[in-house]
């Protein structure tokens, strides 16, 4: 029972992992194409969502 709890641990932590690299890639999009397309804006609008 107790290798069957720490494999279940690793897949758990395995699958955070994959978690984090697509949630960390999916944002730097995000903010490239939101960079990019909202480019035109004056800065100081930045100011009010920061």
């Amino acid at each position: 029972m107790g290798r069957g709890r720490r494999q279940d641990q690793a897949s758990l932590w395995g699958r955070l992992g994959e978690d984090w690299i697509s949630v960390i890639v999916g944002l730097a999009v995000v903010l490239f194409v939101w960079l990019v397309g909202f480019s035109s804006i004056p800065w100081p609008l930045f100011g009010v969502f920061k």
